[in-house]
């Protein structure tokens, strides 16, 4: 009974299911669905942050209505969120899970603005 046994060689916190940090950063907009009354353009709050979802940087912008809607469609739909405000600096911070989804491979093709009127 010669038997030839082979062992697998086991998996290891090296090689299987840890979260490895991307490098660089990503951005993340929130958007406000009304124009300033003063300016009469769009806040917009672009939140930048790194591999381990630490925020990096925050800064506002303010867009024209036709810019912002080419804003819009260039992103992908988990990278920005609408809210309904004039003025973006009244908008928190975005949660840890508007941040994931901006970064998940599999969630990166959902679709989902994040507002909807009821």
């Amino acid at each position: 009974m010669n038997q030839k046994i082979n062992f697998i060689k086991s998996q290891t916190e090296d090689n299987c299911n840890r979260y490895v940090p991307k490098d660089g950063t990503t951005d993340f907009y929130q958007i406000c669905t009304y124009t300033n009354p003063k300016t009469g353009k769009y806040s917009v709050k672009v939140v930048t942050f790194n591999g381990e979802y630490d925020i990096v940087a925050i800064n506002y912008k303010k867009y024209s209505k036709d810019r912002c809607k080419q804003l819009i469609k260039s992103l992908p739909e988990t990278s920005y969120r609408l809210y309904p405000a004039q003025d973006a600096r009244h908008i928190g911070d975005p949660t840890s899970d508007d941040l994931i989804k901006v970064t998940s491979e599999l969630l990166g093709n959902m679709s989902y603005s994040g507002y909807a009127i009821f």
